[in-house]
């Protein structure tokens, strides 16, 4: 039996090819595993991660900063300020700058809204690390 066991793997005919070829392949896949499994397993699994900065923002928020809106009204309105494709650094410090006049001036019917734009506008220029403009 080893004799003809090793006249297959001699052989350069067709399927004797093919066969030493899927054997070796085979091989090599077997030590490649084994040795990324033994230099990966004894990493220890990622500990708990604290939250996020956006997550610690919209939990101050929602916990009695913003009155006029739910959770996640304020949430979507705060995604959308934080997104750079949505509102450019000019454009939330605008918003902010008009939603900061509308607290001010004591006629706007919508106080308590303009407040709470205010805030969630001022919490997505700290997120972003924008300023707002110099007359507020």
């Amino acid at each position: 039996m080893a004799g003809s066991l090793m006249r297959f793997w001699k052989s350069e005919l067709g399927a004797a090819s093919t066969h030493k070829g899927f054997a070796l392949a085979t091989a090599i896949g077997v030590v490649a595993m084994s040795v990324y499994l033994v230099a990966n397993g004894g990493e220890a699994p990622a500990g708990p991660t604290g939250p996020t900065a956006d997550e610690v923002v919209l939990a101050r928020l929602t916990s009695g900063e913003v009155r006029t809106f739910d959770a996640r009204t304020v949430e979507r309105r705060l995604v959308l300020f934080t997104d750079p494709t949505e509102f450019t650094d000019a454009q939330l410090r605008n918003a902010h700058r008009t939603w900061s006049r509308r607290v001010e001036n004591r006629s706007y019917p919508q106080r308590d809204l303009a407040l709470d734009m205010v805030v969630i506008t001022q919490a997505a220029m700290e997120l972003r690390g924008v300023q707002p403009h110099d007359d507020i």
